[in-house]
């Protein structure tokens, strides 16, 4: 048996729930009524992952972390579209669904780069 590779979300992590289900749910058919439940994935420091789990459907939500970052570090939209290049060819690639970009300040970004988890 191995331990759990995740944690209820961090304090100061949270995502905003109600427009993440929105985004999934436009982007994703044949889910279920079920809520969306979200954990945090706990290893790693630099991007910020979550598990999220509508009934019997997974995913992975990826972002930067919070604050001030280097210019090129922590391009979700590089990383989605280097894995659809690649997913089509080496399927054990998580095969990107969305990327989502949203400005919440000035020179403030926020991306999510939701994936398929491997079964």
């Amino acid at each position: 048996m191995s331990p759990k590779d995740t944690i209820p979300v961090r304090q100061g992590e949270e995502l905003d729930l109600d427009k993440v289900e929105q985004l999934i749910r436009e982007h994703v058919s044949g889910l279920s009524d079920d809520p969306l439940e979200v954990e945090q994935f706990f290893l790693g420091s630099s991007n910020l992952t979550y598990q999220l789990r509508i009934g019997d459907w997974e995913a992975v939500l990826r972002r930067p972390p919070h604050g001030p970052v280097a210019p090129k570090a922590h391009d979700m939209e590089r990383e989605f579209n280097i894995l659809k290049e690649i997913n089509p060819h080496f399927p054990v690639a998580p095969k990107p669904y969305f990327f989502y970009l949203t400005k919440k300040k000035v020179n403030h970004f926020l991306s999510w780069n939701v994936k398929r988890c491997s079964t």
